[in-house]
C-alpha cells in the first residue's frame, strides 16, 4: 500500500491544509521538549492542527484519518 500525499480538507472548516517540518532544535514547545525536527500539519483556514511525527508520511495518514462524516465539510465564505 502506498503512503499519503494529499491532505483531506480540514474536518472542521473544509479549508485546504499544509504540512510542515519544525526545526526547533533543542526547544520547549507546549510543555514538550524537541531535540529533532517534527512535522506538523496545520488548517489554512481555521489553524486546527496535529503534530509531533517524526515524518511527513505519518503526519499526513493522521490528518486524513476521520470520521467519514467530516469529508463533506464545505470552506467557509
Amino acid at each position: 500500500m502506498s503512503e499519503p500525499t494529499t491532505l483531506l480538507p480540514c474536518p472542521f472548516c473544509g479549508e485546504k491544509a499544509t504540512a510542515h517540518e519544525i526545526t526547533w532544535h533543542a526547544t520547549l514547545f507546549a510543555g514538550h521538549f524537541f531535540d529533532k525536527p517534527f512535522w506538523q500539519v496545520m488548517c489554512c483556514g481555521c489553524r486546527a492542527s496535529i503534530g509531533d511525527f517524526p515524518d511527513r508520511a505519518e503526519a499526513v495518514a493522521a490528518w486524513n484519518r476521520r470520521s467519514k462524516a467530516w469529508l463533506t465539510a464545505k470552506p467557509r465564505k
